[in-house]
Protein backbone atom coordinates (compact mmCIF):
# COMPACT_ATOMS: atom_id res chain seq x y z
CA UNK A 1 0.00 0.00 0.00
CA UNK A 2 1.74 3.38 -0.64
CA UNK A 3 0.46 7.25 -0.05
CA UNK A 4 -1.08 9.45 -2.58
CA UNK A 5 0.86 11.79 -4.03
CA UNK A 6 -0.08 15.44 -3.05
CA UNK A 7 0.47 17.85 -6.41
CA UNK A 8 -1.21 21.09 -5.21
CA UNK A 9 -2.39 22.15 -2.07
CA UNK A 10 -4.30 25.40 -1.44
CA UNK A 11 -5.77 27.13 1.44
CA UNK A 12 -9.59 27.74 0.83
CA UNK A 13 -10.03 29.13 4.67
CA UNK A 14 -7.47 30.04 7.02
CA UNK A 15 -8.94 31.32 10.17
CA UNK A 16 -6.99 30.92 14.40
CA UNK A 17 -9.04 27.98 14.77
CA UNK A 18 -9.06 25.89 11.84
CA UNK A 19 -8.25 25.65 8.10
CA UNK A 20 -9.52 24.47 5.15
CA UNK A 21 -6.71 23.11 2.50
CA UNK A 22 -7.86 22.14 -0.34
CA UNK A 23 -5.73 19.26 -2.20
CA UNK A 24 -5.23 17.62 -5.84
CA UNK A 25 -3.49 14.02 -5.43
CA UNK A 26 -2.25 11.21 -7.77
CA UNK A 27 -3.60 7.89 -6.37
CA UNK A 28 -0.89 4.62 -6.27
CA UNK A 29 -2.71 3.32 -9.38
CA UNK A 30 -2.31 6.79 -11.48
CA UNK A 31 -5.61 7.93 -11.51
CA UNK A 32 -6.02 11.87 -9.77
CA UNK A 33 -8.40 13.37 -7.39
CA UNK A 34 -8.96 17.40 -8.08
CA UNK A 35 -10.44 18.71 -5.37
CA UNK A 36 -9.79 16.52 -1.98
CA UNK A 37 -10.62 18.65 0.99
CA UNK A 38 -8.44 18.35 4.50
CA UNK A 39 -9.58 20.24 7.84
CA UNK A 40 -6.55 21.47 9.88
CA UNK A 41 -6.55 21.99 13.63
CA UNK A 42 -4.76 22.54 16.57
CA UNK A 43 -4.80 19.22 18.79
CA UNK A 44 -6.87 18.58 21.28
CA UNK A 45 -7.47 17.26 25.02
CA UNK A 46 -9.87 15.13 26.79
CA UNK A 47 -9.74 14.18 30.63
CA UNK A 48 -11.52 11.45 32.40
CA UNK A 49 -11.43 12.46 35.63
CA UNK A 50 -12.81 11.05 38.66
CA UNK A 51 -13.50 12.25 42.25
CA UNK A 52 -12.57 10.19 45.47
CA UNK A 53 -16.41 8.77 45.33
CA UNK A 54 -15.92 7.51 41.70
CA UNK A 55 -18.04 10.31 39.86
CA UNK A 56 -16.88 10.99 37.13
CA UNK A 57 -16.44 15.10 36.41
CA UNK A 58 -18.73 15.56 32.55
CA UNK A 59 -19.93 18.48 30.88
CA UNK A 60 -22.95 19.31 29.47
CA UNK A 61 -23.03 22.43 26.30
CA UNK A 62 -24.70 23.27 23.20
CA UNK A 63 -22.61 21.96 20.15
CA UNK A 64 -23.63 24.09 17.25
CA UNK A 65 -22.40 22.00 14.86
CA UNK A 66 -24.48 19.21 15.84
CA UNK A 67 -27.61 21.71 17.15
CA UNK A 68 -27.82 19.85 20.34
CA UNK A 69 -26.92 19.82 24.32
CA UNK A 70 -24.09 17.38 24.77
CA UNK A 71 -23.13 15.43 27.62
CA UNK A 72 -19.23 15.04 27.32
CA UNK A 73 -15.92 14.61 28.94
CA UNK A 74 -14.08 17.90 29.19
CA UNK A 75 -12.16 18.78 26.38
CA UNK A 76 -10.61 21.26 24.39
CA UNK A 77 -7.91 22.60 21.57
CA UNK A 78 -4.52 23.12 23.09
CA UNK A 79 -3.00 27.20 23.20
CA UNK A 80 -0.09 27.88 21.96
CA UNK A 81 1.71 28.02 24.96
CA UNK A 82 0.59 24.12 25.83
CA UNK A 83 3.95 22.57 26.15
CA UNK A 84 2.89 19.02 26.50
CA UNK A 85 -0.35 17.20 25.78
CA UNK A 86 -1.19 16.47 29.66
CA UNK A 87 -0.80 20.61 31.37
CA UNK A 88 -3.02 20.92 28.01
CA UNK A 89 -5.60 18.57 29.00
CA UNK A 90 -5.25 19.60 32.80
CA UNK A 91 -5.45 23.11 31.72
CA UNK A 92 -8.77 22.70 29.68
CA UNK A 93 -10.26 20.54 32.41
CA UNK A 94 -9.55 23.31 35.07
CA UNK A 95 -11.04 26.12 32.51
CA UNK A 96 -14.13 23.99 31.76
CA UNK A 97 -14.87 22.49 35.13
CA UNK A 98 -12.98 24.58 38.28
CA UNK A 99 -12.12 21.38 39.13
CA UNK A 100 -8.54 20.10 39.51
CA UNK A 101 -6.83 16.36 40.26
CA UNK A 102 -3.67 16.07 42.28
CA UNK A 103 -2.95 12.70 40.24
CA UNK A 104 -3.13 12.74 36.58
CA UNK A 105 -1.77 10.50 33.76
CA UNK A 106 -1.50 10.87 29.55
CA UNK A 107 -2.33 7.64 28.32
CA UNK A 108 -2.80 7.88 25.14
CA UNK A 109 -4.45 9.73 22.22
CA UNK A 110 -6.60 9.47 19.31
CA UNK A 111 -7.62 10.45 15.59
CA UNK A 112 -10.69 11.99 15.49
CA UNK A 113 -11.03 12.12 11.69
CA UNK A 114 -8.60 10.16 10.05
CA UNK A 115 -10.36 11.25 6.77
CA UNK A 116 -10.81 14.51 6.58
CA UNK A 117 -8.94 15.94 9.71
CA UNK A 118 -5.13 16.37 10.43
CA UNK A 119 -5.18 16.66 14.34
CA UNK A 120 -5.09 14.21 17.43
CA UNK A 121 -7.12 14.07 20.49
CA UNK A 122 -4.71 13.29 23.52
CA UNK A 123 -6.25 11.89 26.80
CA UNK A 124 -5.51 12.29 30.39
CA UNK A 125 -7.08 10.17 33.53
CA UNK A 126 -7.06 11.87 36.82
CA UNK A 127 -8.06 10.60 40.09
CA UNK A 128 -9.02 12.50 43.26
CA UNK A 129 -10.37 15.18 40.98
CA UNK A 130 -12.46 17.95 43.31
CA UNK A 131 -13.70 21.30 43.21
CA UNK A 132 -10.78 24.50 43.21
CA UNK A 133 -11.50 27.55 41.46
CA UNK A 134 -14.48 28.80 39.16
CA UNK A 135 -14.96 27.97 35.88
CA UNK A 136 -12.92 30.15 33.10
CA UNK A 137 -15.07 29.84 30.05
CA UNK A 138 -14.67 31.29 26.58
CA UNK A 139 -17.37 33.79 25.13
CA UNK A 140 -18.93 31.36 23.49
CA UNK A 141 -18.83 28.47 26.11
CA UNK A 142 -22.19 28.15 28.68
CA UNK A 143 -20.98 24.70 30.36
CA UNK A 144 -22.49 22.84 33.48
CA UNK A 145 -20.56 20.84 35.54
CA UNK A 146 -22.55 16.98 35.73
CA UNK A 147 -20.86 13.88 38.12
CA UNK A 148 -22.27 11.08 37.39
CA UNK A 149 -21.86 7.45 39.02
CA UNK A 150 -18.87 5.71 36.66
CA UNK A 151 -22.01 3.26 36.32
CA UNK A 152 -24.55 5.71 35.45
CA UNK A 153 -22.19 7.14 32.56
CA UNK A 154 -21.43 3.93 30.79
CA UNK A 155 -25.06 3.13 31.33
CA UNK A 156 -25.92 6.68 29.44
CA UNK A 157 -23.57 5.81 26.21
CA UNK A 158 -25.27 2.24 26.03
CA UNK A 159 -28.52 4.17 25.80
CA UNK A 160 -26.86 6.60 23.44
CA UNK A 161 -27.22 9.65 25.99
CA UNK A 162 -23.36 10.03 25.20
CA UNK A 163 -22.69 9.77 21.81
CA UNK A 164 -19.62 12.32 20.76
CA UNK A 165 -17.17 9.23 19.75
CA UNK A 166 -14.07 10.88 21.37
CA UNK A 167 -16.00 11.06 24.77
CA UNK A 168 -17.50 7.24 24.14
CA UNK A 169 -13.48 6.11 23.01
CA UNK A 170 -11.75 7.83 25.90
CA UNK A 171 -14.25 6.61 28.07
CA UNK A 172 -13.68 3.18 27.21
CA UNK A 173 -9.90 3.88 26.58
CA UNK A 174 -9.22 5.37 30.37
CA UNK A 175 -11.53 2.76 32.21
CA UNK A 176 -9.22 0.02 30.79
CA UNK A 177 -6.55 1.44 31.82
CA UNK A 178 -7.82 2.25 35.25
CA UNK A 179 -8.49 -1.70 35.04
CA UNK A 180 -5.12 -2.51 34.43
CA UNK A 181 -3.32 -0.60 36.37
CA UNK A 182 -5.66 -2.10 39.35
CA UNK A 183 -7.01 0.93 40.56
CA UNK A 184 -10.87 0.21 40.29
Amino acid sequence: MKPWHVTHSEYVIETPYMSLRRDSATLPDGSTVPDYYVVEERDYGMVFALTEAHELVMVRQYKHGIGKIMLELPAGFFDDEDDNPAAGCMREFREETGYDAPHYTLIGSHVRHPTRNTNRGHLVVATGAHPATGQHLDALENIEVVLLPIEQAFDKVRAGEIDAVGTVASMFMAWDYLKREGRV
